[in-house]
């Protein structure tokens, strides 16, 4: 009985060892990654959307302010879920860039719609992917020009400068 138990101790703890971001991301099933993928893909597509619909309304009708407030509810909404939701995804498997999971999804656009509420953990989070090259310098620096306000008028800051 002790031996047994002392077996179902030992393959318990082995199976609650801590998996680095890499190992989990390299760890997930062909089937898994395909629903990452999708689910990573329609967060971007539903964003764009509503930012392209906000756009293209008719700014001379009478109900252009009442609908396109209504617009902007569903999108503040929207980019709340999105960012905590690849929150989640960038902390389980690692920052989900165009090579590492070899799809054209541009994830970093649902970061740089973040909401205000969540800069300062995506600053803290963002800084650790970019230093562990899972988040490139690009994508990095135009998702902190959002964490920053917004406040200058080069989202690249100095990753692209003028030569002499």
């Amino acid at each position: 009985m002790k031996k047994t138990l002392s077996l179902l101790v030992v393959i318990f703890l082995g199976s609650c060892q801590n998996l680095t971001v890499e190992e989990r991301f390299n760890k997930i099933s062909d089937s898994d990654k395909k629903d990452l993928i999708e689910e990573l893909e329609q967060m971007v597509d539903k964003d764009q959307f509503l930012r392209k619909k906000s756009i293209s309304l008719n700014k001379s009708s009478p109900s252009y302010d009442r609908i396109n407030d209504s617009l902007w509810d569903i999108i503040d909404s929207l980019d709340l879920a999105n960012t905590e939701r690849l929150i989640e995804i960038t902390e389980k498997y690692g920052f989900p860039n165009v090579d590492r999971i070899d799809a054209p999804i541009p994830a970093w656009l649902i970061f740089q719609h973040a909401p205000e509420e969540n800069f300062e953990e995506l600053k803290v989070l963002l800084k650790k992917e970019n230093e562990s090259e899972r988040l490139p310098d690009l994508e990095y620096s135009m998702i902190t020009w959002h964490l920053n306000g917004r406040k200058t008028s080069n989202p690249l800051g100095d990753i692209i400068t003028k030569e002499d």
